[in-house]
C-alpha cells in the first residue's frame, strides 16, 4: 500500500512540477552534447569547432577541427576529451582545449567512439574498419567489416564489442578484436546497441524492427514498427526498452518484446530518448519539440526549439538537462534529476559518452556524487524484472567459439584511385553516376533514413524523399540525377581533377570519380550527362 501511494504521489508531483527553460543560446551546436564532470558541455559546432561551454551557456574555449562532426565527445577520467570529425581524425584534447594527439582513420568518423575501462578506445569508420587505440593514440588492433559503420560501438563487461553496419549485419568482437559472431538484420543499422543487465542486446534497423539478441547472438525477438528504427534504444529503470521510429511513434516495449505503450508524436523520431532518475523519459523529434513522458506513457511537458531535434538530450549529475536542434541553438532546463539508475538510460549509457557497461565501483562512484537520494519506482505492469545490481559485472556469460567472418571479394580491376577512396568515390553503373548515400545526406543536412530494395530514403526539412539506389560493396549509393532534384542541392563535375562536387548553401563535399571508366562508356544515361554538362560518350 505504501509503495503504491508513493508511486501515485510521485506521478502527481511529476505531472504538476512542469520545469521551465533556464536559458537558450545560439551556440552553433550541430553534434551530440556530452557533459563533463563539473557540468561543462562539450559538442562540435557547425563552424567546425569542439566547444566547451559552462553550465550557464558561456563558451570557455573552442578547439578548431578541420571539419564538422556529429559524434558525442567522449570525456575520460581526468577530463581528457576524445572527439571524432568528418576529417577522418580522432582528436585527444586536454581539459584546457590543447590537442594531445590525433589519429587519422581511413574514412569519415560518424560513430561515437567507446572508451574502455583501461583507457583505450574503440573507433569505427565509414570504411568499415574498427580500430582499438591506446590512451596514447597507438593502434592496438584493427578489424575490417565489409561495409560502412555509423552505429557507435558498445562494450560489455566481458570486453565484447558490439556494432551494426550498413549491410544490416550486426557484429560481436572479442576484446582483442576477433570476431565472435554476426547476426543479419533486414536492412541498414544506424542504431547503437543498448546492453541490458543480463547481456541482452537491443538495437533498431531500417527494416522497421527493434531487435533483441542474446549475448551469444541468438534472436530473442524482433518488434515491428511502421517505419525505420534508426534511433538508439534505452533501457529504463522499470525494465522498458524505449525507442523512437520514423513512423512518428515512441515505443515502450517490455523485455519479452511486447508493446507496453506507444505515443504518436506527430513527427519523425531519430533522436535517442533519455530517462531521468525522477522517472521522466525525455525525447526530441523532427518538429523541434522536446517531450517528457512518465514511465506509464503520460506526456508530462514539452518545449519547442527552432529546427529539428535528432540528437539525445544530455543530463548532468546535478539534474541539468541540455538539448539542441539543427538550428544551432542550445537550451537548458534546470531543477530536474540526473540519469536514471538503469542498465542503459542514455544512448552512450553515461553523460560522458563512454558507451560501455559500468562496473559496480564506477557506478557507485557516480552515484556517490549525486545530491539527492535515489528514487525507487515499481516496475511498469507487464515488465518482467531482472536481478538487482544492474551495473554489476555479468557472471557466467557463455563465450561462444570464434566465428570466421569472410572477407568480401574485391571487384575485378579497380583503379588505384578508386581503391584509395573506397566508400567515397563516385561509381558508374548502367550509364548512371552514383554517389555514396550517407555523405551526400550529411551535406544536405538530411537524415539518411535507410535503404530497402533498391530505394534509399532521406528526410529533408521533415519530408521524406525516395531515391533510386544501389548497394555497391555493401554501401548504399544514390543516383546523381535524382540528387540534382533535391531542394538546395547543386552539383558540378571537374573531370580534369577527377571529381564530382556536391554543393549545398553551407557545405561542399567532393567525390572522386574514375574518369577512364566514365568516358569509356558507350553511352551515358541522358539525365546523368545533362547534370554533368556532358554529351553522351560516343
Amino acid at each position: 500500500m505504501r509503495v503504491g501511494l508513493l508511486s501515485t504521489l510521485g506521478a502527481l508531483h511529476s505531472a504538476l512540477a512542469v520545469p521551465s527553460v533556464n536559458w537558450t543560446r545560439e551556440l552553433k551546436a550541430i553534434g551530440s552534447i556530452s557533459v563533463a564532470e563539473g557540468g561543462d558541455l562539450l559538442f562540435v559546432s557547425s563552424d567546425g569547432n569542439l566547444k566547451r561551454v559552462s553550465p550557464s551557456g558561456e563558451t570557455r574555449w573552442s578547439f578548431k577541427l578541420s571539419d564538422i562532426g556529429r559524434a558525442a565527445p567522449v570525456v575520460g577520467p581526468g577530463g581528457r576529451i576524445y572527439v571524432a570529425s568528418y576529417d577522418d581524425h580522432l582528436y585527444a584534447v586536454g581539459p584546457d582545449g590543447k590537442v594531445i594527439w590525433k589519429y587519422k582513420a581511413d574514412g569519415d568518423l560518424y560513430a561515437t567512439p567507446a572508451l574502455r575501462a583501461d583507457g583505450s578506445l574503440i573507433l569505427a569508420s565509414t570504411t568499415g574498419k574498427v580500430v582499438a587505440l591506446s590512451a596514447q593514440g597507438s593502434v592496438l588492433w584493427t578489424f575490417q567489416a565489409p561495409s560502412e559503420i555509423f552505429s557507435s560501438p558498445a562494450v560489455a563487461p566481458d570486453g565484447s564489442i558490439y556494432f551494426g553496419t550498413q549491410s544490416g549485419r550486426f557484429y560481436a568482437l572479442t576484446a582483442q578484436g576477433q570476431p565472435r559472431w554476426t547476426f543479419q538484420a533486414g536492412s541498414t543499422i544506424f542504431s547503437s546497441a543498448a546492453i541490458d543487465s543480463d547481456g541482452t542486446l537491443y538495437f533498431g534497423s531500417s527494416d522497421r524492427h527493434l531487435y533483441a539478441l542474446t549475448p551469444d547472438g541468438q534472436l530473442k525477438w524482433r518488434f515491428p514498427t511502421g517505419l525505420f528504427v534508426n534511433a538508439s534504444p534505452i533501457i529504463t529503470g522499470e525494465g522498458l526498452i524505449v525507442v523512437g521510429s520514423f513512423d512518428r511513434k515512441l515505443y515502450a516495449v517490455n523485455r519479452e518484446g511486447q508493446e507496453v505503450w506507444s505515443r504518436d508524436l506527430g513527427a519523425q523520431i531519430a533522436a535517442p530518448a533519455v530517462q531521468l532518475e525522477g522517472g521522466e523519459i525525455v525525447v526530441g523529434a523532427y518538429d523541434g519539440r522536446l517531450r517528457a513522458f512518465s514511465p506509464q506513457g503520460q506526456e508530462l511537458w514539452n518545449f519547442a526549439l527552432e529546427g529539428r531535434i535528432d540528437t539525445s538530450a544530455a543530463v548532468s549529475e546535478k539534474g541539468e538537462l541540455y538539448f539542441s536542434s539543427l538550428s544551432g541553438k542550445v537550451a537548458a532546463i534546470k531543477g530536474l534529476s540526473p540519469l536514471a539508475r538503469s542498465p542503459w538510460p542514455y544512448y552512450r549509457n553515461v553523460s560522458t559518452a563512454w558507451g560501455r557497461v559500468l562496473s559496480s565501483a564506477e557506478a557507485q562512484a557516480i552515484f556517490a556524487k549525486r545530491p539527492a537520494a535515489p528514487v525507487v519506482r515499481p516496475p511498469v505492469a507487464g515488465t518482467p524484472p531482472l536481478p538487482a545490481q544492474p551495473n554489476a559485472p555479468l557472471a557466467g556469460v557463455r563465450q561462444p567459439p570464434a566465428v570466421a567472418v569472410p572477407t568480401p571479394a574485391q571487384p575485378a580491376g579497380p583503379s588505384a584511385f578508386a581503391a584509395e577512396t573506397a566508400g567515397r568515390a563516385a561509381r558508374v553503373l548502367g550509364g548512371d553516376l552514383y554517389l555514396p548515400f550517407v555523405p551526400v545526406s550529411a551535406a544536405l543536412g538530411a537524415f539518411p533514413a535507410g535503404y530497402v530494395s533498391g530505394r534509399a530514403t532521406l528526410v529533408l526539412g521533415g519530408e521524406p524523399f525516395a531515391l533510386r539506389a544501389r548497394l555497391i560493396e555493401g554501401v548504399p549509393y544514390v543516383r546523381l540525377a535524382d540528387l540534382a532534384t533535391l531542394p538546395g542541392a547543386s552539383l558540378a563535375a571537374d573531370l580534369t581533377l577527377r571529381r564530382v562536387v556536391f554543393h549545398t548553401p553551407n557545405l561542399q563535399v567532393q567525390f572522386p570519380v574514375d574518369v577512364a571508366t566514365l568516358l569509356s562508356r558507350a553511352e551515358l544515361a541522358a539525365p546523368t550527362a545533362r547534370v554533368l554538362g556532358l554529351r553522351s560518350a560516343r
